[in-house]
């Protein structure tokens, strides 16, 4: 029976419950040894409490050889037997008993690869010869395919999604269509799902974007940097900003803070509705602010040495906010150079340019001019920062 101080302390100080319970199995393993191999295994805090919560409610997952607990139980047996581990045992698949890696679930026990795709193998009855038979292949409507009738009977994929390129943008060459399809569905597989879904919608190329799929978004990105001029770039259909549309809602794809804002929950510190990052150890929401500012999750930090929220997390070091600097770029916005987030891809932006870019703008009430709101009104109508200020004699 674990006592509700093991429970806690797994929570505030994983690293330390893990540490305790590889010890007791493999005595001569120093405790530094232990520590690095689960930092290189799982570096985060959560992942690290989940990895406390297993092996504390079970000990020998580590010498049992029970295909239970997290996928991090099995990559914590590598790391020890690379480090010279000798008692610890790696798990076995719960179906065929081989030691593999097993990154599926089924019911309480993990499975391998191999057993998780014959569980979802299952017969259907092919629409072409009408033999009950596990599909092979699939047509452009997605119905099923036995392996002895070809896919390709008809149009070709990549015919149908030329024309439906050349009615939106006819100016466009086919050889330019061919290299943005192929850049993103090299497969013929991947090209008549996205033909697939160009015959369901209409008009996914000319507005309709945010109805299709991530691939069909990748494929106006893909047109418009061939030189497309009338294939248009679907918006978020929420709020309409010109963003990364990474997220699902209402059958919709959608920007992340519209995301976000469907899962919006009253946080159980600060009490305001955002987001949820964590939850606390009863299951109560935390938002952002307040996980970042809880004592528990804060660890020290490799330069300084004081306990505080980190924000930059490597193999070698751990930062906090007063230690880590952004890395200098040329910003894709302003073109000046700067500290920047994502420098090290092909769009950095700098912090002056994601400040502007996050604030509303809005026509204000009081004056009409369309400007960054800075109040709004007991109604909850917009202002702009001359009009939002109170007029003192």
């Amino acid at each position: 029976m674990v006592d509700d101080t093991e429970v806690s302390r797994a929570w505030t100080d994983p690293l330390a419950v893990i540490t305790v319970t590889v010890r007791a199995v493999e005595s001569h393993l120093a405790e530094a040894d232990i520590a690095e191999a689960v930092s290189a295994v799982v570096r985060q805090k959560p992942a690290q409490r989940k990895l406390a919560q297993a092996l504390l409610g079970h000990p020998d997952l580590l010498t049992s050889m029970r295909p239970m607990g997290p996928p991090s139980v099995q990559r914590l047996i590598e790391e020890l037997v690379s480090r010279g581990a000798q008692q610890v045992r790696p798990p076995r698949c719960a179906h065929c008993g081989r030691q593999k890696k097993l990154p599926h679930v089924h019911g309480a026990v993990r499975i391998c690869s191999t057993c998780a795709a014959r569980r979802r193998t299952t017969c259907e009855v092919c629409v072409t010869c009408g033999k009950a038979a596990p599909a092979a292949h699939r047509d452009l409507q997605g119905r099923p395919l036995c392996r002895n009738c070809t896919p390709h009977a008809g149009r070709n994929a990549m015919e149908i999604i030329r024309d439906h390129v050349r009615q939106a943008d006819p100016d466009l060459s086919p050889a330019a269509v061919t290299a943005a399809v192929f850049g993103l569905a090299p497969t013929a597989g991947q090209q008549r799902r996205i033909a697939g879904t160009l015959q369901s919608v209409p008009g996914l190329l000319i507005g309709d974007g945010a109805k299709g799929t991530p691939k069909t978004i990748a494929l106006i990105q893909a047109l418009r940097a061939e030189g497309s001029t009338t294939v248009i770039v679907p918006a978020c259909p929420f709020c309409a900003h010109m963003v990364a549309l990474k997220f699902s809602r209402e059958g919709l794809r959608c920007c992340r803070r519209c995301y976000d804002a469907l899962r919006a929950e009253d946080c159980s510190s600060c009490h305001r509705r955002a987001a949820t990052t964590s939850r606390t150890p009863d299951g109560k929401p935390l938002c952002t602010l307040c996980t970042r500012e809880d004592v528990v999750n804060h660890e020290p930090c490799s330069r300084c040495g004081r306990t505080a929220a980190i924000v930059r997390r490597t193999a070698q070091e751990r930062l906090c906010r007063r230690c880590f600097t952004m890395p200098t770029a040329v910003c894709s916005i302003c073109g000046r150079t700067r500290p920047c987030y994502y420098a090290t891809t092909g769009h950095p932006s700098c912090l002056n340019c994601v400040r502007r870019r996050r604030v509303k703008v809005e026509p204000c009430v009081k004056c009409g001019d369309v400007r960054p709101v800075r109040g709004r009104t007991n109604e909850g109508a917009p202002l702009c920062s001359g009009c939002s200020q109170r007029r003192k004699p």
